[in-house]
């Protein structure tokens, strides 16, 4: 994987503000950290939906990263 990418700070990710917040206030601050989180941890955050979900998951895409959206 590459490393650079891994450290990029969320901040980067072209994130809508209120979705960058949540990602925060929960301890997420770069993209290796971000990784760590299933879908399922992220929805456990509160007021994190599935069109935050997608908007995260779209911006992880664009630089590389794909994740299945959809819960099991």
């Amino acid at each position: 994987m590459d490393e650079e990418k891994l450290k990029m700070p969320i901040s980067e990710l072209d994130l809508g503000m209120r979705t960058w917040n949540m990602l925060d206030e929960e301890g997420i601050h770069t993209v290796e950290e971000l990784l760590w989180y299933t879908a399922d941890d992220l929805l456990e955050i509160p007021n994190f939906g599935g069109r935050t979900l997608a908007e995260v998951y779209e911006a992880l895409a664009r630089i590389g990263f794909h994740r299945k959206a959809m819960r099991p």
